[in-house]
């Protein structure tokens, strides 16, 4: 019950249901709570992001942080003066994006706190993304792109990468609340040192490509 609940299209905190059903007196209540989140009367469920109260929307505004890794590139177009890198293969991937034509702006995802919810092995976790760029689109508009670098594809990574893309994307582009801006994103894998570039410029092209805009008549 408790991983139910947890589920991210389920809308039913943990907290609220166990407060009803220990609660003898709002058993009725708690049954309820549960019918209303299987509720699919109104038609196939649609995935929407839920937005923190606290902070909706987060900047690396501030961000200032130490590091003792030993692969650090400088940057000229990220949102963040160096790009502090685990591996060779990030570190090129770093340099890839800030050469990129097509990449307005990006991030290495170290020291920021933004991570992604997936599910393996029984267990809610938390997935933190290696590189987030933001591509201009020939529309005019923007895409996102997700960039994860890993030189083996365990069972892990692949959790994480499919509920990036089968759940997280599309709940984040069903969300009316957000800006349409921030509503278009895609996932690449990067794996080989040897065609980083190669396998980045494919990745952007097919992400542009996804999201194009249809030609008005």
């Amino acid at each position: 019950m408790r991983a139910w609940a947890a589920h991210p299209e389920v809308g039913l905190s943990t907290e609220r249901l166990l407060e009803l059903v220990i609660d003898s007196g709002r058993r009725s209540e708690a049954v309820e709570a549960v019918l209303t989140a299987c509720d699919v009367s109104a038609g196939p469920m649609v995935r929407r992001a839920k937005l923190a109260a606290h902070q909706p929307l987060a900047d690396t505004d501030g961000v200032d942080f130490e590091t003792t890794l030993e692969h650090i590139a400088e940057t000229r177009r990220s949102e963040l003066s160096h790009a502090a890198c685990h591996s060779r293969l990030e570190l090129l991937t770093a340099g890839a994006l800030d050469e990129h034509p097509r990449v307005a702006r990006w991030a290495r995802n170290f020291g920021l706190g933004w991570t992604i919810p997936y599910h393996f092995e029984g267990a809610w976790r938390r997935y933190e993304p290696d590189f987030v760029a933001t591509l201009a689109a020939p529309d005019g508009g923007e895409v996102h792109l997700i960039v994860e670098c890993k030189g083996v594809m365990d069972a892990k990574a692949e959790a994480a990468a499919r509920w990036t893309t089968e759940h997280w994307i599309p709940c984040v582009a069903a969300t009316a609340e957000l800006l349409a801006s921030l509503r278009r994103w895609s996932y690449a894998f990067i794996e080989h040192a040897g065609s980083v570039r190669h396998d980045l410029d494919a990745a952007i092209g097919a992400a542009l490509a996804a999201h194009a805009q249809p030609s008005a008549a």
